[in-house]
């Protein structure tokens, strides 16, 4: 987003990091039932941070499981440099597998990998 920004033609962005935050943001729209497509401004190249801090708020308000929270949150990490990737996410997922897959509780512990912080952009779980 920062090279978008800056208008950069090129970009050293990660892929795989910019699909794990656009899969994440598309988690949130549809967890919330939100249209988040107002968080860009494609006339300007620029993405509204103070508007997207409140809509984590608000996920992390809802009802979903703590460890979902985590998981979508850690996708949509701000900083690339500290957003977990769809592998990772899929290595955070995949001891649940059969549980998700038959829509069976479960049991997680208490910090799994790619769930054990909540992004840099500060939202407090109550």
């Amino acid at each position: 987003m920062r090279d978008l920004q800056e208008k950069k033609s090129e970009t050293n962005a990660n892929p795989a990091l910019a699909e794990a935050f656009s899969i994440g943001l598309t988690l949130l729209d549809a967890g919330l039932l939100v249209d988040n497509s107002k968080l860009y401004n494609f006339k300007n190249t620029t993405f509204d941070e103070g508007a997207f801090k409140q809509v984590c708020s608000r996920w992390v308000q809802s009802n979903y499981s703590d460890f979902l929270q985590k998981v979508v949150l850690s996708m949509c990490e701000l900083d690339p440099n500290q957003r977990k990737s769809p592998a990772d996410i899929l290595s955070t997922l995949a001891p649940y597998e059969d549980y998700i897959k038959n829509l069976r509780e479960f049991t997680v512990p208490s910090n799994p990998p790619a769930t054990n912080y909540y992004p840099s952009t500060q939202i407090k779980h109550n």
